[in-house]
């Protein structure tokens, strides 16, 4: 609930609206993410971060630590805005594409940090005002969801607590994993 009393996460939710651009929910992940996963704690938030040199993909946004003194990509996000038609939950196909193409990119940033490879990354899809947590476990190709399939939604205050939750729970998974020596 933390971030649904910051006056500024609200700023961002108020553009977010159906048929608003991407950058919109761009923009709400970069500052939301910079909320848990911060500076002083040795963590970076990338937006359009691309996944690999000399290519034209990007993620929306990539949160990174420094793992064995290497800047490492621990959680990648994937934005979709709302559709003009969209007035309530985001249908099916919405989730689908996303999904899809944010396990292309973790697939494609896994190898180019081999670091990190023997440990979980983790995946945000956003579409519009909602949420869904997954995860890509070592050694695994698919994405499957982090602890449940559930879908949240941001502005509701029930969900934010497990957002939250989720949140905080891969920021321990990642903190307790990094290592600062070669």
């Amino acid at each position: 609930m933390a971030y649904l009393i910051r006056p500024l996460t609200h700023a961002f939710l108020d553009k977010i609206m159906p048929g608003s651009r991407e950058a919109e929910v761009d923009h709400l992940w970069t500052n939301l993410l910079g909320f848990y996963f911060s500076e002083q704690n040795d963590y970076g938030v990338l937006r359009e971060a691309y996944i690999r040199a000399r290519s034209q993909s990007r993620a929306n946004v990539c949160v990174c630590t420094l793992h064995r003194r290497t800047i490492t990509k621990v959680i990648v996000v994937e934005n979709k805005r709302a559709s003009e038609a969209q007035t309530g939950i985001p249908p099916l196909s919405s989730w689908t594409h996303a999904k899809q193409q944010l396990q292309n990119y973790m697939l494609n940033i896994r190898p180019r940090q081999p670091q990190w490879e023997s440990h979980t990354m983790f995946g945000i899809l956003g579409v519009g005002k909602y949420v869904k947590f997954l995860q890509l476990r070592a050694g695994q190709n698919e994405l499957e969801y982090f602890q449940d399939d559930g879908m949240y939604h941001l502005e509701d205050e029930q969900d934010s607590f497990t957002i939250e939750q989720k949140l905080s729970r891969m920021r321990n998974y990642i903190s307790a994993r990094r290592e600062y020596t070669a």
